[in-house]
């Protein structure tokens, strides 16, 4: 693709994230687009069979640009508990730095748009990488006795995993009483406290 082509599909792409952050994306059509991007109409078709697949690498490249910010964070972690608790404030922080990620989980709570998305191989590529990562994590930390050694290395990622689906509901959680990000923290040290060994358990395996 020549630069200027690049340049319009980006142009369309960001002009389509602000349209969607401000006024939803089931309000925001094909026409909102391109009359905003000062583009034809012809002109989005060349670069996207629909909105359906604009907002498709719409939320791949959030995802993109997400999975290289968390590799910078993550270097910087040490042991098992720190990654974790990392991975799960990551999981939060990302969505209030991608405002069109928190517009779609609140006006999409069944996350019906993002079922294209969802099924595309890069994103179910990236899911599994972050899957075996957190189970690497966690083997790790039950090698080192810093975790519990029954932990299961099935269902435990998909716990740590779901925490940012509390992001739509943190102002109900909180009442307006105080901050989110104390919800927040106190919600990931609960986990990571569940995680740690009791130190009068006796060892036994972990679940694989």
């Amino acid at each position: 693709m020549s630069q200027k082509k690049e340049e319009r599909k980006q142009r369309l792409l960001q002009v389509a994230e602000d349209l969607f952050v401000r006024y939803g994306y089931r309000k925001t059509s094909v026409d909102d687009i391109v009359r905003e991007a000062s583009v034809a109409k012809g002109t989005f078709y060349l670069h996207f069979k629909s909105k359906e697949a604009l907002l498709t690498e719409l939320l791949l490249q959030c995802q993109r640009e997400a999975g290289e910010a968390f590799l910078a964070k993550f270097s910087q972690a040490t042991t098992p508990t720190e990654k974790l608790r990392m991975m799960m404030h990551f999981s939060i922080e990302i969505i209030d730095q991608k405002p069109i990620l928190a517009r779609l989980m609140l006006d999409e709570p069944e996350y019906k748009v993002f079922q294209e998305a969802i099924q595309h191989p890069d994103h179910q590529g990236q899911e599994a990488v972050m899957f075996e990562l957190l189970q690497g994590v966690l083997r790790e930390g039950i090698e080192t006795g810093e975790l519990r050694p029954d932990l299961d290395l099935q269902t435990v990622p998909a716990i740590i995993g779901s925490i940012k689906l509390l992001h739509p509901y943190l102002e109900i959680l909180t009442g307006g009483q105080y901050e989110p990000s104390r919800f927040i923290s106190a919600y990931i040290e609960t986990i990571l406290r569940g995680l740690r060994p009791d130190p009068n358990d006796v060892p036994n395996q972990s679940h694989t």
